[in-house]
């Protein structure tokens, strides 16, 4: 994919399935958790909640994996906000249930995504990991 294709791709989809709103992550092979993917969760939860014709919110993501964790060229250069404590708390303030369909991997920032959530739904084979405490990160 060319560079100028990239900038414009859109981190996270929204579609309403009857009265759920999916929020799917489409941010590449591993689904980093950049800065605007960590932005777009926040607000599409946010979006959910605000509308009437939405009751559940659920959190996925297209390809073979979950979110799999930061995005590595933004931990080299500084996270920029909002970090994953927006879309936490997004996902506290929020009536409605948040529910995470979770595949492939599951690692660090993605696992935080997942427990923000009020309901994880795995499919089977799924893996999880906090690869940022063996890194000394946390």
């Amino acid at each position: 994919m060319s560079a100028s294709r990239e900038s414009f791709q859109v981190p996270l989809r929204h579609e309403q399935r009857g009265s759920t709103l999916w929020l799917i992550g489409c941010s590449g092979p591993v689904n980093a958790l950049s800065q605007p993917v960590r932005q777009a969760l926040a607000e599409g939860v946010r979006k959910g909640e605000a509308d009437p014709s939405v009751q559940a919110i659920v959190v996925s993501c297209e390809g073979r994996t979950f979110f799999a964790g930061a995005d590595l060229v933004e931990l080299e250069q500084g996270l920029r906000p909002p970090g994953l404590m927006e879309f936490v708390t997004a996902c506290e303030d929020a009536s409605k249930p948040v529910i995470a369909a979770l595949h492939g991997t599951v690692f660090g920032g993605g696992v935080v995504v997942a427990y923000a959530c009020d309901h994880r739904i795995a499919a089977e084979g799924t893996r999880f990991a906090m690869p940022e405490v063996g890194l000394g990160l946390l």
